[in-house]
Protein backbone atom coordinates (compact mmCIF):
# COMPACT_ATOMS: atom_id res chain seq x y z
CA UNK A 1 0.00 0.00 0.00
CA UNK A 2 2.77 2.39 0.97
CA UNK A 3 4.54 1.51 -2.26
CA UNK A 4 1.45 2.38 -4.32
CA UNK A 5 1.14 5.76 -2.58
CA UNK A 6 4.80 6.46 -3.29
CA UNK A 7 4.38 5.67 -7.00
CA UNK A 8 1.20 7.76 -7.21
CA UNK A 9 2.91 10.69 -5.52
CA UNK A 10 5.80 10.45 -7.97
CA UNK A 11 3.40 10.50 -10.91
CA UNK A 12 1.53 13.50 -9.53
CA UNK A 13 4.85 15.33 -9.02
CA UNK A 14 6.00 14.54 -12.60
CA UNK A 15 2.72 15.73 -14.09
CA UNK A 16 2.89 18.92 -12.02
CA UNK A 17 6.43 19.64 -13.17
CA UNK A 18 5.42 19.00 -16.79
CA UNK A 19 2.46 21.35 -16.52
CA UNK A 20 4.61 24.03 -14.92
CA UNK A 21 7.23 23.68 -17.72
CA UNK A 22 4.46 23.88 -20.30
CA UNK A 23 3.16 27.12 -18.74
CA UNK A 24 6.52 28.73 -17.99
CA UNK A 25 8.78 27.15 -20.62
CA UNK A 26 10.47 28.75 -23.60
CA UNK A 27 7.32 28.80 -25.72
CA UNK A 28 5.81 31.38 -23.34
CA UNK A 29 8.94 33.53 -23.09
CA UNK A 30 8.52 37.21 -24.08
CA UNK A 31 8.85 37.73 -27.85
CA UNK A 32 12.14 39.10 -29.12
CA UNK A 33 12.06 42.86 -29.74
CA UNK A 34 11.25 43.81 -33.33
CA UNK A 35 13.90 46.09 -34.86
CA UNK A 36 12.50 49.44 -36.00
CA UNK A 37 11.63 49.59 -39.68
CA UNK A 38 14.06 51.47 -41.87
CA UNK A 39 12.63 54.78 -43.09
CA UNK A 40 11.68 54.79 -46.74
CA UNK A 41 13.96 56.82 -49.03
CA UNK A 42 12.81 60.28 -50.02
CA UNK A 43 11.65 60.06 -53.65
CA UNK A 44 10.83 62.81 -56.10
CA UNK A 45 10.77 63.02 -59.88
CA UNK A 46 10.27 65.41 -62.77
CA UNK A 47 9.99 65.06 -66.53
CA UNK A 48 9.36 67.32 -69.50
CA UNK A 49 9.15 66.82 -73.24
CA UNK A 50 9.55 69.01 -76.32
CA UNK A 51 11.81 71.58 -74.75
CA UNK A 52 13.30 73.71 -77.51
CA UNK A 53 16.89 74.92 -77.73
CA UNK A 54 18.68 76.60 -80.59
CA UNK A 55 22.36 77.03 -81.39
CA UNK A 56 23.96 80.42 -81.98
CA UNK A 57 27.48 80.81 -83.33
CA UNK A 58 29.78 82.63 -80.91
CA UNK A 59 32.08 85.43 -82.03
CA UNK A 60 35.60 84.19 -82.69
CA UNK A 61 38.76 86.33 -82.70
CA UNK A 62 39.91 84.60 -85.86
CA UNK A 63 37.22 83.00 -88.02
CA UNK A 64 37.87 79.35 -88.61
CA UNK A 65 36.14 76.03 -89.11
CA UNK A 66 33.68 74.93 -86.48
CA UNK A 67 31.54 71.80 -86.34
CA UNK A 68 28.19 72.27 -88.04
CA UNK A 69 25.17 72.81 -85.79
CA UNK A 70 23.53 69.49 -86.68
CA UNK A 71 26.62 67.57 -85.59
CA UNK A 72 26.90 69.54 -82.35
CA UNK A 73 23.24 68.88 -81.47
CA UNK A 74 23.45 65.18 -82.41
CA UNK A 75 26.56 64.58 -80.30
CA UNK A 76 25.68 66.80 -77.34
CA UNK A 77 23.83 64.39 -75.03
CA UNK A 78 26.03 61.29 -75.58
CA UNK A 79 29.09 63.51 -75.19
CA UNK A 80 27.86 65.06 -71.95
CA UNK A 81 27.03 61.79 -70.20
CA UNK A 82 30.40 60.29 -71.18
CA UNK A 83 32.36 63.36 -70.10
CA UNK A 84 34.00 63.08 -66.67
CA UNK A 85 34.02 66.85 -66.05
CA UNK A 86 30.33 67.10 -66.93
CA UNK A 87 29.50 64.32 -64.47
CA UNK A 88 31.50 66.13 -61.76
CA UNK A 89 29.68 69.37 -62.54
CA UNK A 90 26.27 67.68 -62.36
CA UNK A 91 27.16 66.34 -58.93
CA UNK A 92 27.95 69.89 -57.85
CA UNK A 93 24.72 71.21 -59.37
CA UNK A 94 22.76 68.59 -57.38
CA UNK A 95 24.17 69.44 -53.98
CA UNK A 96 27.02 66.93 -53.96
CA UNK A 97 24.76 63.91 -54.49
CA UNK A 98 25.79 61.14 -56.87
CA UNK A 99 24.23 61.66 -60.31
CA UNK A 100 23.60 58.96 -62.90
CA UNK A 101 23.45 60.69 -66.29
CA UNK A 102 22.09 58.83 -69.29
CA UNK A 103 21.30 59.66 -72.92
CA UNK A 104 18.17 57.84 -74.10
CA UNK A 105 17.18 57.09 -77.66
CA UNK A 106 14.15 59.13 -78.64
CA UNK A 107 11.94 56.06 -79.07
CA UNK A 108 12.82 54.91 -75.53
CA UNK A 109 12.18 58.26 -73.87
CA UNK A 110 8.66 57.62 -72.62
CA UNK A 111 7.51 59.02 -69.28
CA UNK A 112 8.35 55.82 -67.41
CA UNK A 113 11.91 55.68 -68.74
CA UNK A 114 12.50 59.37 -68.00
CA UNK A 115 11.64 59.04 -64.31
CA UNK A 116 12.77 55.47 -63.56
CA UNK A 117 14.57 55.28 -60.18
CA UNK A 118 18.33 55.74 -60.17
CA UNK A 119 20.54 52.66 -60.17
CA UNK A 120 22.07 51.31 -56.96
CA UNK A 121 24.61 53.73 -55.57
CA UNK A 122 23.10 56.86 -57.13
CA UNK A 123 20.80 59.43 -55.53
CA UNK A 124 19.87 61.27 -58.74
CA UNK A 125 19.07 59.94 -62.21
CA UNK A 126 19.23 62.51 -65.00
CA UNK A 127 18.07 61.35 -68.43
CA UNK A 128 18.34 63.30 -71.67
CA UNK A 129 16.84 62.46 -75.04
CA UNK A 130 17.25 64.09 -78.44
CA UNK A 131 13.79 64.30 -80.03
CA UNK A 132 15.02 65.71 -83.31
CA UNK A 133 15.88 69.07 -84.85
CA UNK A 134 14.92 71.37 -87.71
CA UNK A 135 16.52 74.35 -89.39
CA UNK A 136 14.63 77.66 -89.50
CA UNK A 137 15.42 81.04 -91.00
CA UNK A 138 16.29 83.70 -88.40
CA UNK A 139 18.10 87.06 -88.39
CA UNK A 140 21.29 85.02 -87.90
CA UNK A 141 20.55 83.10 -91.06
CA UNK A 142 19.54 79.45 -90.92
CA UNK A 143 19.47 78.32 -87.27
CA UNK A 144 19.09 74.82 -85.89
CA UNK A 145 16.29 74.32 -83.37
CA UNK A 146 16.44 71.08 -81.40
CA UNK A 147 13.80 69.32 -79.33
CA UNK A 148 14.64 67.34 -76.21
CA UNK A 149 13.13 65.46 -73.30
CA UNK A 150 14.52 65.57 -69.79
CA UNK A 151 13.74 63.38 -66.80
CA UNK A 152 15.05 63.43 -63.25
CA UNK A 153 14.38 60.90 -60.49
CA UNK A 154 15.58 61.33 -56.91
CA UNK A 155 15.93 58.62 -54.27
CA UNK A 156 17.74 59.72 -51.10
CA UNK A 157 18.19 57.29 -48.22
CA UNK A 158 18.15 58.87 -44.77
CA UNK A 159 16.34 62.04 -45.80
CA UNK A 160 14.87 64.16 -43.02
CA UNK A 161 11.30 63.12 -42.03
CA UNK A 162 10.09 66.67 -42.75
CA UNK A 163 10.74 66.01 -46.41
CA UNK A 164 7.66 63.78 -46.51
CA UNK A 165 5.29 66.32 -44.97
CA UNK A 166 2.91 68.22 -47.19
CA UNK A 167 4.00 71.62 -45.89
CA UNK A 168 7.65 70.65 -46.19
CA UNK A 169 7.09 69.46 -49.75
CA UNK A 170 5.44 72.73 -50.78
CA UNK A 171 8.30 74.75 -49.32
CA UNK A 172 10.88 72.51 -50.97
CA UNK A 173 9.14 72.72 -54.33
CA UNK A 174 9.60 76.46 -54.28
CA UNK A 175 13.22 76.17 -53.16
CA UNK A 176 14.22 73.27 -55.41
CA UNK A 177 16.85 74.18 -58.03
CA UNK A 178 15.45 73.83 -61.54
CA UNK A 179 16.46 70.75 -63.51
CA UNK A 180 16.34 72.80 -66.69
CA UNK A 181 18.94 75.17 -65.26
CA UNK A 182 21.20 72.26 -64.24
CA UNK A 183 21.00 70.88 -67.78
CA UNK A 184 21.55 74.26 -69.48
CA UNK A 185 24.55 75.13 -67.30
CA UNK A 186 26.22 71.76 -67.83
CA UNK A 187 25.52 71.87 -71.59
CA UNK A 188 26.96 75.37 -71.93
CA UNK A 189 30.01 74.30 -69.94
CA UNK A 190 30.47 71.22 -72.15
CA UNK A 191 30.24 73.19 -75.41
CA UNK A 192 32.63 75.84 -74.12
CA UNK A 193 35.24 73.40 -72.82
CA UNK A 194 35.20 71.49 -76.11
CA UNK A 195 35.60 74.73 -78.08
CA UNK A 196 32.69 74.03 -80.38
CA UNK A 197 32.08 77.73 -81.05
CA UNK A 198 28.35 77.38 -80.34
CA UNK A 199 26.07 78.68 -77.58
CA UNK A 200 22.97 76.69 -76.61
CA UNK A 201 19.97 78.98 -75.99
CA UNK A 202 16.65 77.86 -74.55
CA UNK A 203 13.32 78.87 -76.05
CA UNK A 204 11.21 78.21 -79.14
CA UNK A 205 11.45 81.85 -80.32
CA UNK A 206 14.73 83.16 -81.65
CA UNK A 207 15.94 86.26 -79.77
CA UNK A 208 18.33 88.22 -81.96
CA UNK A 209 18.59 90.92 -79.29
CA UNK A 210 20.24 88.58 -76.81
CA UNK A 211 23.74 89.81 -76.07
CA UNK A 212 26.36 87.21 -76.89
CA UNK A 213 29.59 87.04 -74.89
CA UNK A 214 32.42 88.95 -76.54
CA UNK A 215 34.85 86.06 -76.14
CA UNK A 216 35.41 82.75 -74.38
CA UNK A 217 36.99 84.42 -71.34
CA UNK A 218 33.94 86.62 -70.78
CA UNK A 219 31.61 83.65 -71.27
CA UNK A 220 33.57 81.51 -68.80
CA UNK A 221 33.50 84.17 -66.09
CA UNK A 222 29.75 84.69 -66.45
CA UNK A 223 29.07 80.95 -66.64
CA UNK A 224 31.11 80.27 -63.51
CA UNK A 225 29.08 82.86 -61.59
CA UNK A 226 25.82 81.23 -62.65
CA UNK A 227 27.11 77.74 -61.83
CA UNK A 228 28.16 78.88 -58.35
CA UNK A 229 24.76 80.47 -57.66
CA UNK A 230 22.95 77.26 -58.68
CA UNK A 231 25.36 75.07 -56.69
CA UNK A 232 24.84 77.20 -53.56
CA UNK A 233 21.05 76.87 -53.89
CA UNK A 234 21.35 73.11 -54.44
CA UNK A 235 23.62 72.68 -51.41
CA UNK A 236 21.02 74.32 -49.16
CA UNK A 237 18.07 72.46 -50.68
CA UNK A 238 19.55 68.97 -50.55
CA UNK A 239 21.24 69.71 -47.24
CA UNK A 240 17.80 70.34 -45.72
CA UNK A 241 16.52 67.05 -47.12
CA UNK A 242 19.40 65.32 -45.36
CA UNK A 243 18.86 67.26 -42.13
CA UNK A 244 22.13 69.17 -42.41
CA UNK A 245 20.58 72.66 -42.33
Amino acid sequence: MARRLLVASALVLAVGIGLAWHRLGPRDAPPAPVPPAKPSPYRNSFSARNWTYYLRPLPAPTPGPRPDAATVWRDLFPGMVADQETRALLRRLYGGLSVEAMALESEAADDGALVAPPSEGFAIALRLANLGAEVKKTPDGETLFGLMALGRATSIAGAAPAAESLGGFADQLRAQPADRAAFALSAEDYLLRHQTGWLLVGGPIFDDKQKLPANATEQRADLDRRIQAHADQAAVYYGKLLGKH
